[in-house]
C-alpha cells in the first residue's frame, strides 16, 4: 500500500466509525474478494473490511492491527484494553475489528506466540532449523536483489515438511509428481534464478506470480503454484487474499495442503519494494502464524523445533540481513504503542535478546522462556516502578538462569534504576534512555560482571535495530551518548598519569555510528 500522510487510526473517531456502519449495499470490491476467499460468512465479514480498506481508506487497517496483535502474547481482549487507541475506538470500528480477528483466527491462522508459550507442551518438530533458516535467508536475499516493475507482486511460499515430535514419526514428505527434485541444497538461489519467471517491464497492469518451494531436509522443488495462483486485481496491494492463498491447497486433488501435520509455511510477498513475511505452523488441526521480522528468524523459527540450536554460521548470516518493517506498519505500531496503558513489557524483549547475543557472545538467552517469565509474573511498567532491581535479578535467576549482570542490563533497558534505595527517584525514563552509575555506587558482589560503560555500545546496538524512534528521540539518545563519553573522558583526565586503570575502556564513536538506519518511506 502506498505511503500515506495519515493512518486511519489518526482520523477523527466518528468519521472512521461512520465507514463501518452496517449497510445492505455490497460493493463490487467486497463481492469479488468474498468470492475469492470461499469462506462463506466468515469470508464475507473479512471481505467487507478489506473492501473499505481498498475503496475508502487506501490502507489495510485491520490487517496491520492483526499483525501487531500477533507480535504480543496477549489475548485479544487484553490487547484491546492495553491501548487507549484500541479501547477508545467507535462502536462500529470495534465490532468490525472483533469480527475480523475472530474470522481470521478461525479461517486463516491463530496467533502463534500463545501456542508456543502454552503451559501444555506444544507439538515441536523434528529436524534441523539451520536448514530451513538457510533457505529463508537465500529466498529473502533473492527477493531483495530482484528488480520488479511497480504494481507487480511476487509471492514465494517455502514449505518445510517435518515430523511432529509428539505425532507421527513416519510421515513421508510429499513432492509434486511432475516437477524436478533437487538434492544440492546450496544451489537454491541459482535454481530460483532459473525457475522464477521475470516480469514484463512494459506491463502496465497489476501482475501477480506465486511460486512454491517444497522442501524436506536437503531435497527441494521450485515450481509455479498449481493452486490459488491468482488474486483479484482490486486486492493487489492488500495482504488478505495473498495470505489466504498460502493457507490453502499446495498440490491439486488434496495431495498436500497447508494443514499437513508438521508443515511450516513461510510466505514471502514482495510488492512495490516492500517484503512481507508470514510464518505459519500446522499441528495437523490448526494453523498458527504471525507476520515475522528479522528477530523472529533468530528467536522464533528455531523454537518450533525440538532442537533449536543455531549454527554460528547461520547466526552470523541472519545478523547481516537488512530486514525491517515497512513505514506503514511502523506508523500503526507506534500509534498503538504510544497510547498503550499498563501491559506486559514482553514485547520489548526480542531487541534486547538479539543485542545481548551479538554484543556478548557468552550469553545465551531464551526469548520464549523470558517471555513466559514476564507474562507469568506480570512484569509491566507498574512492576518496574514498585520493585527493586535485586528482586528482578533474583526472579530472572531462578526462572531463567540469567546472570545478575545481564538481568541488570535488562532492568535498565526497561526503564528501571539500579539502586536499591527507597529514596531514589523512581520515575520511568523514555524507552531507550538510561542513567549512568559509577561502579562504586553499586552494591553487592553479584554486580561485579556489570560494566556501566558497556551501556554505550549496548544501547547503540539497540538504536541501530529499533525502528520506532522519531528524529527528536534519535537526537536525544545521541546527546546522551555524547554526555556519557564526556563523563568517561573527564574521569580519565582526573586520574594521575602514573596510575594505571585496569578497567579502562576505549570507546570511539563517529557521528555516523550514532545515526540510525531507517527504511521509513
Amino acid at each position: 500500500m502506498a505511503t500515506i500522510a495519515k493512518i486511519p487510526l489518526e482520523y477523527e473517531r466518528q468519521a472512521l466509525d461512520d465507514l463501518y456502519k452496517p449497510t445492505s449495499n455490497i460493493s463490487t470490491t467486497e463481492e469479488t474478494i468474498s468470492k475469492h476467499l470461499e469462506l462463506g460468512t466468515r469470508g464475507a465479514g473479512m471481505a467487507h473490511a478489506a473492501a473499505i480498506d481498498i475503496d475508502k481508506l487506501h490502507s489495510s487497517l485491520p490487517q496491520n492491527i492483526m499483525d501487531i496483535f500477533h507480535q504480543s502474547s496477549l489475548s485479544w481482549d487484553e490487547f484491546t484494553k492495553a491501548s487507549d487507541t484500541m479501547s477508545n475506538l467507535g462502536k462500529h470500528t470495534s465490532l468490525m475489528l472483533n469480527s475480523f480477528q475472530t474470522n481470521f483466527k478461525r479461517s486463516i491462522y491463530a496467533p502463534l506466540l500463545p501456542y508456543l508459550l502454552s503451559p501444555q507442551q506444544p507439538y515441536l518438530l523434528n529436524g534441523d532449523p539451520n536448514l530451513l533458516l538457510q533457505q529463508l535467508s537465500d529466498v529473502y536475499n533473492h527477493l531483495k536483489r530482484k528488480r520488479m516493475p511497480r504494481n507487480c507482486c511476487l509471492q514465494i511460499c517455502v514449505r518445510s515438511q517435518n515430523s511432529l515430535q509428539n505425532g507421527d514419526l513416519d510421515c513421508k514428505p510429499r513432492f509434486a509428481a511432475k516437477e524436478t527434485t533437487y538434492t544440492d541444497f546450496t544451489s537454491i538461489e541459482n535454481k530460483m534464478e532459473e525457475c522464477i519467471a521475470r516480469f514484463d517491464d512494459n506491463c502496465g497492469c497489476c501482475d501477480y506470480k506465486r511460486y512454491e518451494i517444497l522442501s524436506s531436509k536437503e531435497q527441494f522443488q521450485i515450481f509455479e503454484a498449481k493452486c490459488n495462483g491468482t488474486i483479484p486485481s482490486c486486492s493487489f496491494q492488500h495482504p488478505l487474499c495473498k495470505i489466504y492463498n498460502t493457507t490453502q491447497n499446495i498440490l491439486p486433488n488434496g495431495e498436500l495442503d497447508a494443514r499437513a501435520p508438521g508443515l511450516i509455511t513461510v510466505a514471502f510477498s514482495k510488492c512495490n519494494n516492500c517484503i512481507r513475511i508470514d510464518l505459519i505452523l500446522s499441528d495437523g488441526a490448526t494453523l498458527y502464524g504471525k507476520r515475522i521480522f528479522k528477530q523472529d528468524m533468530i528467536n522464533t523459527v528455531p523454537k518450533l523445533f525440538a532442537t533449536p540450536q543455531l549454527a554460528p554460521t547461520i547466526q552470523s548470516q541472519l545478523n547481516k540481513l537488512q530486514f525491517v518493517a515497512d513505514g506503514i506498519y511502523n506508523k500503526y505500531h507506534k500509534h498503538i504503542k504510544d497510547n498503550a496503558g499498563r501491559c506486559s513489557l514482553a514485547d520489548r524483549l526480542p531487541d534486547f535478546v538479539h543485542s545481548v547475543t551479538i554484543h556478548h557472545n557468552q550469553h545465551d538467552l531464551d526469548l520464549l522462556e523470558l517471555t513466559r517469565c514476564f507474562e507469568d509474573n506480570n512484569i509491566d511498567d507498574e512492576y518496574i516502578r514498585t520493585h527493586k532491581v535485586k528482586e528482578f535479578r533474583e526472579l530472572l535467576g531462578l526462572s531463567c538462569d540469567i546472570s545478575a549482570g545481564v538481568a541488570t542490563k535488562l532492568w535498565r533497558y526497561l526503564g528501571g534504576f539500579g539502586l536499591d534505595n527507597d529514596d531514589q527517584d523512581i520515575s520511568i525514563p523514555k524507552f531507550g534512555s538510561y542513567t549512568y552509575y559509577d561502579e562504586k555506587e553499586e552494591s553487592g558482589d553479584d554486580e561485579a560482571e556489570y560494566d556501566p560503560l558497556e551501556e554505550v555500545e549496548f544501547f547503540q546496538a539497540l538504536l541501530f535495530m529499533h525502528n520506532e524512534y522519531e528524529e527528536e528521540e534519535i537526537q536525544q539518545l545521541s546527546k546522551e551518548f555524547e554526555e556519557m563519553l564526556l563523563l568517561k573522558q573527564s574521569k580519565e583526565i582526573q586520574q594521575p598519569s602514573s596510575c594505571k586503570n585496569d578497567n579502562e575502556v576505549t570507546v570511539n564513536y563517529s557521528d555516523e555510528d550514532l545515526s540510525v538506519q531507517s527504511d521509513w518511506s
